[in-house]
């Protein structure tokens, strides 16, 4: 599916965030999007970009799925197929990558960067994606801990998380879901209370 189509599906979003244009989106294949990705870059023209599901591997070159002006952070997926995240970041900010992390049984991902705004303090941006999976799947504990970890650690700064949680039953506006307690969306929903 393009990502154009994704767009307007609503399965990516831009907002403004400490004054940048921020875009996430799932690309559900990078590789095979990037062209699309550049147009719709050239369009909207955001300060980062936030992708899930590059499908990427280290077998893929980082200039394959560069785009002119801005910095890529990635994680590929480093057990099984699809997942994987990315970054972008406009050149002309100041960023690094804080780091980034996976789970050994290829269910979720996550890469970190802080980022210097002009005119404005640092900002940690966080970009996580976690496979469809059970109620309460396997992994959680790992998730949560690396949440915990990522947030938790230096620079102490605001966050911006962005991603693919796979969490289908939070109603995100109300912030509530329709599993129990004993349920992942449930505790990530309270984690963030």
């Amino acid at each position: 599916m393009p990502i154009s189509t994704i767009s307007r599906q609503q399965y990516s979003s831009t907002k403004v965030f400490h004054s940048l244009n921020v875009l996430s989106l799932n690309a559900n294949s990078l590789h095979n999007k990037i062209d699309e990705l550049k147009l719709l870059t050239a369009a909207s023209k955001p300060d980062i970009i936030a992708v899930t599901e590059t499908h990427l591997s280290d077998s893929v070159d980082s200039s394959s799925v560069c785009i002119d002006g801005y910095k890529l952070y990635r994680r590929d997926r480093m057990a099984g197929i699809h997942g994987g995240v990315a970054i972008y970041i406009k050149s002309d900010i100041p960023s690094y990558e804080l780091h980034s992390n996976c789970d050994p049984g290829g269910e979720w991902e996550s890469i970190w960067c802080c980022v210097k705004p002009k005119n404005s303090t640092n900002l940690k941006i966080g970009c996580c994606y976690r496979i469809p999976s059970s109620v309460m799947p396997d992994h959680w504990p790992g998730f949560l801990s690396m949440l915990n970890f990522s947030l938790g650690s230096l620079p102490k700064a605001p966050t911006l998380l962005l991603g693919d949680y796979n969490f289908p039953t939070i109603d995100w506006g109300k912030q509530l879901t329709t599993q129990s307690e004993a349920s992942a969306s449930y505790e990530f929903l309270d984690f963030f209370a």
